[in-house]
């Protein structure tokens, strides 16, 4: 689903038409041509083998897919049960006996965040019972916004779960993971207003603390709303800034923002000159790894280059 809306994350606001934007005029383009025709042909021998295995992939994607790709894991709205019963045994239960006062009613029907006072499971194969309190606390979240069944219950689970990371309440490298993940989604939610009231301010001070804390998909996230501006919270449109936090993104391995900062290059967007050339690599990793964009753009290169 990494192609859902263009990877989860304001992909599908920012990708590009179905035509090519590439073009360079007179002497630039004799001059990068060439090496672009180099980067494409060394794809050729395969050529056949990857269209006929990424029309295959494309026919496995009929299914219905998420609003966006991020996050990764989404559960279906009828897993949210089996979510809360596991969370509140692995982790109401461990609170109860290890803390002086053990859960009220309230806390039993809406699991709320304390820092480092939950457990932690090493692990995850997708069973709920052996994920960490701290990963089944953020897919409650996720799942009661992203199946709009609670979207504000939602928010403020991942809200509460941001600010025990500001408040320096985590203990280990899984709690902080998790609750920088936390500061992006509440971001996401507020920014484009999920089901809550929009608060494009509010949302992006969260993307940005989660891109202070090294976050790959607040970079993405962040990158994307200054690639197009958003007056409402404020960025104006900056295309060097946008790149810069691609190019962030895309270092540490995140698929949409590896197509955008091949875009980039394809057109020429927050750099000094386009260069096609240095693209193709970006955004045959970018096809390779399931970025249908990614993919699209690739086979028009090859056609377009014959």
């Amino acid at each position: 689903a990494a192609a859902g809306v263009a990877a989860l994350t304001l992909s599908a606001s920012v990708s590009s038409d179905n035509g090519l934007r590439f073009a360079v005029a007179g002497a630039t383009a004799q001059a990068v041509q060439p090496s672009l025709c180099e980067e494409l042909d060394a794809l050729r021998d395969r050529e056949a083998e990857m269209r006929e295995r990424w029309r295959r992939d494309d026919e496995g994607w009929q299914r219905k897919l998420p609003a966006r790709a991020w996050p990764p894991r989404q559960p279906d709205a009828d897993k949210l049960e089996g979510l809360e019963l596991a969370w509140q045994e692995k982790c109401l239960n461990g609170m109860s006996s290890s803390c002086e006062d053990a859960p009220s009613e309230e806390q039993l029907s809406v699991p709320t965040y304390d820092g480092g006072r939950m457990g932690l499971s090493r692990g995850d194969d997708g069973k709920a019972s052996q994920r960490s309190c701290h990963q089944l606390h953020f897919d409650i979240a996720t799942t009661l916004v992203f199946n709009t069944l609670d979207p504000q219950r939602g928010l403020d689970m991942y809200i509460s779960m941001a600010e025990a990371e500001l408040q320096n309440k985590n203990n280990s490298t899984e709690e902080k993971r998790v609750s920088v993940d936390a500061m992006v989604a509440a971001g996401i939610i507020l920014v484009e207003g999920l089901g809550v009231e929009e608060n494009a301010l509010e949302g992006t001070r969260w993307i940005k603390e989660a891109v202070a804390r090294g976050s790959k998909q607040a970079c993405f996230e962040l990158g994307t709303l200054y690639y197009t501006g958003n007056s409402s919270a404020g960025i104006e449109e900056d295309e060097r800034k946008a790149y810069s936090l691609f190019s962030k993104a895309a270092e540490s391995g995140h698929v949409g923002a590896t197509f955008m900062k091949a875009d980039c290059l394809i057109d020429g967007i927050g750099v000094e000159h386009a260069n096609p050339a240095a693209a193709v690599g970006l955004m045959y990793t970018a096809a390779e790894r399931g970025h249908r964009f990614a993919r699209q753009r690739i086979l028009e290169l090859l056609d377009e280059t014959k």
